[in-house]
């Protein structure tokens, strides 16, 4: 059930504020939001001129957006997990950065009525005065997706894919969002 409750987004309804994510980092409640502000179509691709906005719902972190947003077209989706286009940005704890305007977001290939966007959030390291990876017993603050405290020493968070295999301890692998995570969008052409 829970694969199949995504938001739906339509561009041609512009000016108007669309939910994309709604999630959780750093103990916040937090959606993002695009607006669709204008586009430019071509015979290859869609380019729009939007706007992202971050909403910090219930939690004791103020979390903002860091740019540069980008695209990823999936130009050959893979039908286990057909997923049409990548947006990835970045959210960062301690940030009061709320709004993102992106001049043009090239899309690679025209929107068409039941594609899906799938957004992807990279968490950024809360700021330097507060965290120091390389001196954590300098920092104000650990970042809890990182490191515990336990007394005087530190332990390392990790995190395994058993679908891929992967470990986040390993350089060579990444962190990927749970599986409820609210991160994908279906487009909806009038």
């Amino acid at each position: 059930m829970h694969e199949n409750l995504k938001f739906n987004l339509v561009p041609a309804n512009k000016d108007v504020w669309q939910p994309i994510i709604a999630a959780q980092a750093y103990g916040t409640f937090f959606g993002v939001y695009i607006q669709f502000c204008d586009v430019q179509s071509s015979s290859t691709s869609d380019k729009h001129h939007c706007m992202f906005k971050i909403q910090n719902f219930r939690g004791p972190i103020t979390l903002g957006l860091k740019g540069p947003v980008q695209i990823n077209a999936d130009l050959n989706p893979n039908p286990k997990d057909p997923i049409d286009f990548d947006i990835i940005l970045g959210i960062e704890p301690f940030s009061l950065c709320s709004d993102i305007e992106v001049a043009e977001l090239d899309f690679q290939k025209d929107f068409g009525n039941g594609m899906i966007v799938d957004v992807k959030y990279q968490l950024k390291d809360p700021p330097g005065f507060l965290y120091n990876k390389d001196d954590l017993n300098g920092s104000r603050y650990l970042n809890p997706y990182e490191y515990y405290r336990d007394g005087d020493n530190y332990l390392k968070v990790c995190f395994k894919d058993e679908a891929l295999g992967t470990d986040s301890c390993d350089e060579a692998a990444g962190t990927k969002g749970g599986i409820c995570d609210m991160t994908r969008s279906i487009i909806l052409m009038p």
